[in-house]
């Protein structure tokens, strides 16, 4: 706790743990409880589990990519990378806003772009939190688990208290 109160660079680091836990939260409980349902006809939800295979699968091997990448270019682009993943899960919904017209291939995109957010939140940002706080890795690792615990808990909340009536 005092890490994030007095740690500037805890602060800082922050963003993206919280982007990781709004990105989670609206592919969980928006697109695969809604979004699913109306673009695929999917009432009983039978392609989530796929979906979200797809999304593990994508976050497996990009791991193994980006921990190679990181070697040559460092972690700081691959950060980036993984941020600009995570907006492309909520991008195509600014684009495409009506449901009915959601097919697979838009669905597997914002999975394996979630797969690639998750690949950097997993691998690269936790290393360099544990290259920034050396002597505090256990107070910087449940700084991550806090950080991204509150924001996904905000993001849960909001997406319950805006879910849609009827698709539209």
């Amino acid at each position: 706790f005092w890490l994030l109160v007095r740690g500037v660079k805890m602060k800082c680091m922050g963003g993206l743990n919280a982007v990781f836990g709004f990105a989670g939260a609206f592919l969980n409980s928006f697109v695969s409880g809604e979004v699913v349902a109306v673009g695929l006809q999917d009432t009983n939800s039978s392609y989530v589990g796929l979906l979200v295979a797809i999304h593990g699968g994508v976050a497996a091997i990009c791991s193994l990519g980006f921990g190679r990448l990181s070697q040559t270019v460092g972690k700081g682009p691959i950060l980036v990378l993984g941020a600009l993943s995570f907006a492309g899960v909520a991008i195509p919904f600014l684009i495409q806003t009506d449901l009915e017209e959601w097919t697979w291939g838009l669905l597997i995109m914002v999975y394996a772009f979630q797969g690639m957010g998750r690949a950097t939140f997993e691998g690269t940002l936790k290393a360099t939190f544990a290259d920034y706080f050396p002597y505090e890795k256990e107070g910087a690792f449940a700084n991550i688990i806090l950080q991204n615990g509150l924001s996904s808990a905000a993001a849960y909340v909001v997406s319950f208290r805006l879910s849609c009536s009827h698709p539209s």
